[in-house]
C-alpha cells in the first residue's frame, strides 16, 4: 500500500468537502420529492465519481461493484413493492 502524497490527500479532502456540501445543501431545501430525487442524483454523482477514482487506481472492478450494488438495492424495491400489491 503507498501512501497519498500531501497533494492528493489535500485533493481527497477537497473532494469530500465538495461533496459534503453539496449534500448538506440539499437536505436544507424543503422537502419532498424533488429534494429527495436531487439528493438521490448527488449520492449517485458522487459514487460514481468514486468509482472512476477507483478505476484510475488500477481497481478495475469498481464500476461493476457499484453496479451490483444499485442493482441489488433496485431488485429489493421491486420485491417489497410486489409485496404490498399482492396482499
Amino acid at each position: 500500500m503507498t501512501r497519498l502524497s500531501p497533494e492528493e490527500l489535500r485533493r481527497m479532502q477537497n473532494k469530500a468537502r465538495f461533496w459534503n456540501e453539496r449534500i448538506r445543501d440539499i437536505e436544507q431545501m424543503p422537502e419532498g420529492e424533488k429534494r429527495d430525487s436531487v439528493l438521490a442524483q448527488a449520492c449517485f454523482d458522487r459514487a460514481r465519481a468514486a468509482a472512476r477514482l477507483a478505476q484510475r487506481g488500477g481497481d478495475g472492478r469498481a464500476m461493476r461493484d457499484l453496479a451490483m450494488l444499485l442493482t441489488t438495492w433496485a431488485e429489493q424495491q421491486e420485491k417489497a413493492h410486489i409485496r404490498r400489491h399482492t396482499q
